[in-house]
């Protein structure tokens, strides 16, 4: 556990995994604490993102705790909740959906609609519908937590607030621009001040509404504002890299549809300069926006992002390389 917190998960993996082996000698596989311990290791295994090896060790902790203590056991549904869940980040979501209903309809039934737990799961269950398209029975089940949640903890706890952000990012995918921005403008000021300006979830939530103001096509606000979000970004205690990417990709791309290319040349060239930032995809793009400008810097970056890229970026870098390389050998010859 305290590798665990310190986020060394390979050594505390590897001290489960020792401490597992020998308690299935010393307890027996008909004693229930055998599967405590082999629910651990599945969740460590989880935490470092090692999912097809904690799946299995859901899965056997799963089946053994019904079978010794029964489906209904408070043990039984951790384990059932962990792996959906789990699945859900897996994106499998059609197999994550019979186990979510199932958590949520014991978690009713047992500890009241209104129990935490159940509010938890019926937060989770709208999220899935939501990411499956269902989403009229996503914004039923959050709207469940949301009251549920507004009752028990007050409307302005974190878990409220991320239910509402669940319920607006519902409706902005819904197409319901108009009712999400409102609820984004409610809800976001709230984390801002519950979290901070610079929480990761506050800034995913700037940044879930910035794609709708993309959506709306406000470009120009939607430059502005993330802008401002990777200035955020960096401000953060655990840097998202991968969002910071996303947000600049966009910025760069917007810039160029407002026909102001020289900010979305520097813009593009300013991140990339950031080697922790840099990614072969941003590469390929600000190349193949210095290509479209005629400057043959263009031709460099799509030369450096070549061999990083996957297949199909790599065959479009190809396609572009061979296009532009010929309009500038044109250029030099006239």
């Amino acid at each position: 556990l305290a590798e665990k917190a310190i986020g060394n998960y390979q050594v505390a993996i590897e001290a489960a995994q020792e401490a597992l082996a020998g308690l299935r000698i010393s307890l027996g596989s008909e004693n229930p604490e055998l599967y405590v311990n082999i629910n651990s290791l599945a969740s460590l295994l989880n935490a470092a993102r090692r999912y097809e090896e904690a799946k299995p060790l859901f899965e056997e902790a799963i089946a053994n705790r019904t079978r010794l203590l029964g489906a209904n056991h408070h043990k039984t549904l951790i384990s059932v909740a962990t792996l959906s869940w789990m699945l859900i980040k897996m994106k499998r979501y059609e197999e994550a959906r019979p186990l979510c209903e199932t958590v949520y309809e014991k978690r009713t039934e047992i500890l009241g609609a209104k129990h935490p737990k159940t509010l938890n799961s019926a937060n989770i269950l709208g999220w899935l519908c939501a990411l499956q398209g269902e989403y009229d029975s996503a914004c039923s089940f959050l709207d469940i937590a949301i009251e549920g949640r507004i009752e028990q903890l007050g409307a302005d706890h974190p878990k409220t607030l991320d239910s509402q952000m669940g319920y607006a990012t519902t409706l902005f995918w819904k197409g319901d621009l108009e009712q999400a921005e409102l609820l984004f403008l409610k809800t976001i000021p709230a984390q801002e001040k519950a979290l901070g300006m610079n929480h990761p979830t506050t800034i995913e939530s700037i940044w879930d509404y910035v794609q709708l103001l993309e959506k709306s096509d406000r470009l120009s606000q939607a430059v502005t504002s993330s802008i401002s979000l990777l200035d955020r970004c960096k401000q953060t205690p655990q840097k998202k890299h991968s969002l910071q990417r996303t947000i600049a990709l966009s910025v760069s791309r917007w810039l160029w549809s407002l026909n102001e290319r020289d900010r979305a040349l520097d813009h593009g060239a300013a991140f990339l300069d950031d080697p922790q930032t840099n990614s072969p995809v941003l590469m390929l793009e600000h190349g193949e926006r210095l290509c479209a400008a005629q400057n043959p810097r263009g031709v460099t970056w799509l030369r450096q992002a070549m061999p990083l890229l996957k297949d199909t970026d790599q065959h479009r870098c190809q396609n572009l390389l061979a296009k532009f390389e010929v309009l500038l050998t044109n250029d030099a010859e006239d």
